[in-house]
C-alpha cells in the first residue's frame, strides 16, 4: 500500500522546491522507490529533481487519439492504449520515477486529462511505496478527486499576510470538501529573522 504525500498552496511559495526535497530526503533514507508526479501544467519539477520530461499525460492522450484514428491500436482498447502511452512518458531514474501531466488537449480543458492522470495514479501508485504530488496553486486537482485521500497533505505558503490567509483559506476548503487526510503539515517559507508569521492569527 503507497503512501501519499499531495503538495499544494498558494502560487510561488516553493510547492516543487518542497516537493523535490521530500523526494530525495524519501531516498536518503532509503524509502524507494518514490513515484513523483508533476500534477501541475506548468511542469518544473523534473529540473527540480535533476532530469528532463520527455513526454506528458497530456501530450501521451493526444499521441493516443491521433494514433488510434490511424488504425494503429487495433487489437487493444482505447484505455489500454492509452495507458501504454502514458508508461512510455514515465522518467526512470535512480530511487525514483517521474510522470508529469502537462498540458491539457484544447482550449484550456483539463478533464479528460485530470481522468486519464487519476486512473494513471491509481494503477501505478500501488507499485510504490512512497508517491510525491506536486499540485498546482490551489485545491484545484484534489478537489477534482484525482487522489481519494492522502495520508499527508502539506500546505504552502510565504510568511506574507497574503499567503497565509490563502493559507487559512486552502485548510477551510479542504474540509468543506471532504478531502481525506491523516496528516496536516503545514509549510510557511522566506520567515525573516525574529519574524513570527502567526502572531496577528
Amino acid at each position: 500500500m503507497s503512501i501519499l504525500i499531495a503538495v499544494t498552496g498558494k502560487g510561488g511559495v516553493g510547492k516543487t522546491t518542497l516537493s523535490a526535497l521530500l523526494v530525495k530526503q524519501l531516498l536518503a533514507n532509503g524509502k524507494k522507490p518514490v513515484l513523483a508526479i508533476d500534477a501541475d501544467p506548468n511542469s518544473c519539477l523534473d529540473a527540480a529533481l535533476g532530469v528532463t520530461v520527455k513526454g506528458t499525460v497530456g501530450g501521451a492522450r493526444e499521441e493516443a487519439k491521433a494514433e488510434a484514428q490511424k488504425g494503429l491500436a487495433a487489437g487493444i482498447t482505447k484505455q489500454e492504449f492509452l495507458r501504454m502511452k502514458i508508461e512510455q512518458s514515465l522518467v526512470e531514474a535512480e530511487g525514483f520515477d517521474l510522470i508529469s501531466m502537462g498540458r491539457p488537449e484544447g482550449a484550456g480543458c483539463y478533464c479528460y486529462a485530470n481522468n486519464v492522470l487519476k486512473s494513471v495514479i491509481a494503477e501505478i501508485s500501488s507499485q510504490y511505496p512512497y508517491v510525491v504530488l506536486d499540485n498546482e496553486a490551489g485545491l484545484e486537482n484534489l478537489s477534482r478527486r484525482i487522489v481519494q485521500k492522502v495520508d499527508m497533505l502539506v500546505l504552502v505558503s510565504d510568511a506574507s499576510g497574503a499567503g497565509l490567509n490563502t493559507l487559512s483559506r486552502l485548510h477551510a476548503l479542504a474540509d468543506e470538501m471532504g478531502i481525506k487526510y491523516d496528516r496536516l503539515l503545514l509549510v510557511v517559507n522566506r520567515i525573516r529573522g525574529g519574524q513570527d508569521p502567526f502572531a496577528a492569527y
